[in-house]
């Protein structure tokens, strides 16, 4: 007869048996269960704009009468050719284009605006229009921010626009372009009697 007695399990066989499990698992599979990250807080990279394609031309135009247009276009010479043949701006029809005085390569977009700024900051805001500024007539509001932004960035006086004082040392009577300026504001201080005013209080809280 056979021997069914089952045959008693060395110690060592024992343990074999109870990692047997972890031991048929690829330990890389096992750290990577227990250190996954959540992967949902984590945000996604995203590559910075190329910035390249932002990229544009900035061109000056100088006008009769001494007018100056400020555009941008990846082909400024064509865009001269529109301007002078009166396919551009209303500010070239009224003031026929002469040259090209500068082009800006490589510009960004906002630098149009920007060299708008300048240009008016060196010919005054009158004689020179382009980007956002475009139309023949700017609002009096226009004209005012602008005023206050060109002045704000030359350290200058907002009231008169001279460099060597600020608006509240301002006593001029003209600005820096011989214009004359309304007179200056003053501060009224009033006095009130306090009798008054604790009657006048009183006579309010009785109603």
């Amino acid at each position: 007869m056979g021997n069914n007695q089952p045959t008693e399990k060395s110690v060592s066989d024992t343990i074999s048996d109870a990692f047997q499990p972890i031991l048929e698992t690829p330990i890389l599979n096992i750290i990577s269960e227990i250190f996954q990250p959540n992967l949902e807080i984590i945000p996604k990279y995203s590559e910075p704009p190329n910035y390249n394609k932002e990229v544009t031309n900035v061109y000056i135009l100088k006008l009769t009468d001494d007018k100056y247009y400020v555009g941008k276009s990846n082909d400024p010479s064509q865009r001269y050719l529109d301007h002078a043949t009166e396919s551009g701006s209303a500010w070239t029809r009224k003031y026929k284009p002469l040259e090209i005085e500068k082009v800006i390569k490589n510009a960004s977009h906002f630098d149009e605006d920007k060299c708008v700024k300048e240009y008016m900051s060196l010919y005054g805001i009158d004689n020179v229009r382009g980007g956002t500024y475009s139309s023949v007539r700017l609002t009096n509001a226009q004209k005012g921010l602008l005023t206050q932004e060109i002045r704000g960035a030359k350290d200058c006086c907002f009231r008169c626009g001279r460099d060597n004082h600020f608006a509240d040392k301002c006593y001029a009577k003209t600005n820096v372009h011989g214009e004359n300026l309304p007179p200056k504001k003053k501060i009224v201080q009033s006095r009130i009697n306090i009798n008054e005013l604790e009657l006048l209080s009183s006579e309010t809280s009785s109603d």
